[in-house]
């Protein structure tokens, strides 16, 4: 979070992504697929493209790694030679950003990997994968603009949790509600990896009818409800079935 607008915070990646993938033969899309992942204590990553392959990465990634406290770059190599053992360098679109905490020398460290070399890639900043270029630029952008209303009106935290809810509040608002991409859409999962390890984040939203809809972690998946009624929009499913890419 070094070079993102406003004052310094403390190190640590913030993870925000959709729910939604296509179908590669019908185009049909599902909004119930989780596409952010645990790997360890201090890492975790998200993952665009080919789903299938994808999903498979990471069930090996988590058996390698299990539930310890990991050297990053134990981490990193590990992820990259399971990236291609995996694939057999036989997919062409599949995306990983990697965030890994290093409690030595207290540093948030992203990595990027690109099928089919999966070549590690060390990234900074406001990142994204799978959409088009545009639609990463329309996000930055927004995003910008939105911390320096914030920041206009004083009163903005330094801490990573609030910044959670800033990039999910865009991510939603400036593109999953305006339908700028039909790929991007369903509900927003969201999680921080910091000095603590992996944390999963939930968030709410005031809606323009003037109810609350929340977005939590529970029991293993993500649901989206009313929090008055308790209605529930959307579940996720840990690995949905079928041919699907995401964000293509």
């Amino acid at each position: 979070m070094a070079n993102l607008p406003g004052p310094p915070v403390p190190q640590a990646i913030l993870f925000a992504t959709d729910s939604r993938l296509t179908q590669i033969r019908t185009g049909k899309t599902l909004d119930t697929a989780e596409k952010l992942f645990p790997l360890c204590v201090n890492a975790g990553l998200v993952l665009a493209g080919n789903y299938e392959i994808g999903k498979k990465c990471v069930k090996e990634l988590q058996k390698k790694l299990g539930g310890k406290v990991m050297e990053v770059e134990e981490v990193i190599t590990l992820a990259h030679s399971t990236f291609k053992h995996v694939s057999h360098g036989r997919v062409s679109r599949l995306s990983f950003m990697l965030g890994v905490y290093d409690n030595e020398f207290n540093q948030a460290r992203l990595i990027g990997y690109e099928a089919p070399d999966f070549q590690p890639e060390e990234l900074r900043g406001i990142r994204a994968i799978g959409s088009s270029r545009d639609i990463q630029e329309l996000y930055k952008q927004k995003f910008e603009t939105f911390v320096k209303e914030r920041f206009s009106h004083g009163g903005v935290s330094c801490h990573p949790l609030e910044w959670v809810n800033f990039i999910q509040i865009v991510l939603n608002n400036a593109v999953i509600e305006l339908g700028v991409d039909r790929c991007i859409g369903g509900l927003v999962q969201t999680a921080i990896i910091e000095s603590d390890g992996f944390q999963w984040v939930g968030h709410s939203v005031r809606e323009l009818n003037g109810k609350w809809i929340s977005t939590n972690r529970k029991n293993g998946f993500w649901r989206m409800v009313e929090v008055d009624s308790g209605k529930e929009f959307i579940r996720t499913e840990k690995f949905p079935s079928g041919f699907f890419m995401i964000s293509e």
